[in-house]
């Protein structure tokens, strides 16, 4: 096989199996938030798919002061177009996992290193599941005085 046929090759393998590694990086966030439920009394886990391709889940821990929710939401998204799932874990830097593909087999990478959708899973839900919001005081924003008015 020469280099235009491996490359042919390897776009036929992203084209076609990309969706595929997108249903088992599903399967793998849907099998970790059910095993971290059955291992854990908290925080609650509540996840929703939207338009099949992104998925919401959310960590609600319990509150410390009445009427202060505390819950980290993740969320990840399929770019098929692109070939690429992002990860936006509440306003941080987002997480970028890429599909490619060599003459055989379609993959995911991160960081330019193979990894397996369990891998991915692990890698955008355990500061979801292990690390506890911090506290954050709302914020109070003070009357503008206005330079206009009278005195």
């Amino acid at each position: 096989m020469n280099w235009v046929e491996r490359n042919a090759a390897r776009e036929s393998n992203i084209v076609g199996r990309a969706p595929e590694i997108w249903q088992e990086v599903l399967t793998a966030i849907e099998d970790a938030c059910n095993s971290f439920e059955g291992a854990h009394d908290e925080p609650t886990i509540q996840r929703s798919t939207e338009n099949g391709h992104a998925m919401v889940v959310r960590a609600t821990f319990p509150q410390l002061t009445p009427g202060i929710p505390r819950a980290h939401s993740v969320r990840i998204v399929f770019d098929e177009r692109r070939c690429v799932i992002i990860s936006t874990l509440d306003d941080k830097t987002p997480l970028k996992f890429h599909i490619d593909a060599d003459e055989t087999k379609c993959f995911l990478t991160y960081q330019d290193e193979k990894i397996d959708a369990d891998r991915l899973s692990e890698l955008v839900l355990s500061d979801v599941f292990l690390k506890e919001p911090t506290l954050t005081k709302p914020r109070t924003i003070a009357p503008r005085r206005r330079s206009w008015a009278k005195s």
